[in-house]
């Protein structure tokens, strides 16, 4: 069952490391039910969407079909109680 009261603001930074600049997020879920941890393939996804890459890209960079990543977008956003790539980039960085 959804909660009516705002989410838990995300905690987002920004480093940097010999390899270049990294993304490092912790997760705060919308969902009671089976959120209290995104799989690996899901927060794989996440930091792909967080870098930017489209749909085509994900599916292309994780061999899978873009079906498959259009289902996993979609359950998280349900995680993150938003409905749109826009939404869940701005519930993050902010």
């Amino acid at each position: 069952m959804k909660s009516n009261s705002s989410p838990p603001s995300p905690k987002v930074s920004l480093l940097e490391d010999e390899n270049g600049p990294l993304v490092v997020f912790r997760l705060p879920l919308q969902n009671d039910e089976g959120a209290s941890s995104l799989s690996p393939a899901l927060l794989d996804i996440l930091g792909l969407v967080l870098a930017g890459q489209t749909r085509d890209q994900i599916a292309k960079e994780r061999n899978t079909s873009i079906s498959t990543i259009s289902k996993q977008l979609y359950r998280l956003y349900q995680n993150f109680g938003v409905t749109s790539r826009s939404e869940l980039v701005a519930q993050l960085m902010t």
